[in-house]
């Protein structure tokens, strides 16, 4: 008589959930931009007005600046990149809760707000003073709370890699 041996449950290598973490920011940090973008075009600022405070880091003189331009591409560009590496960095704390996603959306909110305590504190500061002085408050504070919030989903792309194949043992990537 045979016995049913249970499967071996597929791991997913390192690299991968690192991979993830880099998708989940990018696409959070994709969330608070269209948000910001949205909340600016109520507030009457014009759409692109908090795209402009981030590209302020490269462009300083054009910080206020309302229409768009190089700036804002320059400042949608480094907020993607920062988004993608916060969330890149965040996925080796999220790993523990990945099997329970309701706790990785209260991980990832606590992430986003330690992300903004963080970033307005010490970074910002140090590179554009335009975007900690002329920054929307709450707008920006509820942007970054949305960011934390789908950095939460980051179990779900680490599902996906795992119901994909799983690698060849001549990978770079075991």
């Amino acid at each position: 008589m045979r016995r049913h041996q249970p499967r071996k449950r597929f791991s997913v290598p390192r690299l991968w959930l690192l991979l993830a973490g880099l998708q989940t920011g990018v696409i959070a940090g994709g969330v608070a931009l269209l948000y910001w973008m949205l909340a600016s075009a109520i507030r009457g600022d014009g759409s692109w007005a908090v795209l402009n405070l981030f590209g302020s880091v490269f462009f300083p003189g054009r910080a206020l600046s309302p229409s768009f331009s190089r700036v804002s591409i320059s400042g949608a560009a480094l907020h993607l990149l920062l988004s993608g590496l916060v969330g890149s960095l965040c996925s080796f704390f999220l790993v523990k809760y990945v099997t329970r996603p309701g706790r990785s959306l209260w991980v990832g909110l606590l992430f986003g707000l330690a992300w903004y305590l963080t970033s307005f504190r010490w970074l910002w500061p140090l590179f554009s003073v335009a975007l900690v002085v002329y920054q929307p408050f709450p707008a920006m504070l509820v942007g970054y709370l949305l960011f934390g919030v789908s950095l939460g989903l980051y179990p779900m792309f680490v599902q996906r890699l795992g119901m994909s194949r799983a690698p060849q043992r001549d990978s770079p990537f075991l």
